[in-house]
Order: structure tokens, then sequence, then C-alpha cells
């Protein structure tokens, strides 16, 4: 039996829905564990910090579908800006995603990769301040500026993602009960 879901945007073959929602509770769990990983480092256990950055690398990799899923969500909404948080959201994750690499890999210095890697930080950021200020009419993006802001500063980013799978999980199920 196929579900989809039907309200206001072409994000609607269930198994992409479904992709989108194992990505965004993994990639949620990658950020805290790098969370974890980043403050047991900054104790003093030089060891985290390679695992942290592995866990940076897992949590953007994992978000790059999500960037896309999210864009199909915002259709609707406006598409000149929908365009551009699709372009900030790749270029920011896809800079983050190679600069930690480089790292892992021993490419580029920890003082050198520092100083790229905080401003495709700040790049990220600006995706969520832009799905923020497009979303705010779909039901299925979690809500809230500094929330969105703290998300793009990895800070928040496992509740945010949390909250984005279980209302895309609901919407699913809604979708399904609908159906029957």
């Amino acid at each position: 039996m196929q579900h989809v879901i039907t309200n206001k945007s072409s994000f609607d073959d269930s198994a992409w829905v479904r992709i989108t929602i194992w990505a965004a509770y993994t990639s949620g769990i990658a950020a805290a564990i790098g969370l974890v990983f980043l403050v047991i480092f900054f104790s003093g256990v030089p060891i985290f910090g390679p695992l942290n950055d592995l866990a940076v690398i897992v949590q953007y990799l994992l978000m790059l579908p999500i960037t896309f899923a999210v864009y199909q969500l915002l259709q609707p909404y406006g598409q000149r800006l929908n365009n551009l948080a699709l372009g900030v959201g790749v270029i920011g994750f896809i800079a983050v995603i190679l600069l930690q690499s480089m790292l892992v890999l021993g490419v580029i210095p920890f003082r050198q990769q520092i100083v790229l890697v905080i401003p495709a930080f700040f790049v990220g950021t600006g995706w969520f301040i832009l799905i923020e200020r497009l979303g705010r009419e779909e039901a299925r993006l979690p809500k809230g500026f500094i929330l969105h802001i703290l998300a793009g500063l990895v800070f928040a980013y496992p509740i945010w993602a949390f909250k984005f799978a279980g209302k895309l999980k609901r919407s699913l199920v809604e979708v399904q009960d609908d159906s029957r």
C-alpha cells in the first residue's frame, strides 16, 4: 500500500519522507555525540578532538538529504528565497564536510582549518535562518527563530533534528491513518 503526504508541497513520496526522518534522527544523534566529544576534548582529553571531527562529518553528510527535503517542503512558500536557502545550505554543509575531512586526513592543520570552517558554519546557520523565515507556515518544520540560530551553530541541532523528524513522522502517520 502506497502512502502519500499531500499537503501543499511536492514532498510526497513516503520513501523519501522515511529517509529524511532517518537522516534527521541519525544526524541529531551524531551532533549530540559530537557535542559530548567536544566537551570532553576541552576538558583535556585530546583523543576526543578527532572523534568530534568525525561526528561533525557524519552529521553534515546526513544534513544534505534534509536540506533537499526542506527545499521540497518549502516549494509553495517562495521560490527565490527557497532556491537561495538550498544553495546556501548545500554550499555551507559541503564546505564543513570538506574542511573537517581535510583536518581528519591531515591535509591541513587545525590552525588553518578553524579559520575556514567557522565561516562555513555561519553559512550553514544562514540556511537555518532562511528556512525559519520561509517555513513559518509549514507545519512540518520546527518553529522558533532562536532554535534555528542555535541549531545552525550546532548547540541546539539535536533538538531541531529530533523535532523535525517527529513532525515528519506524525504527518506520515496522519496520512496513513487517513488512507485507511
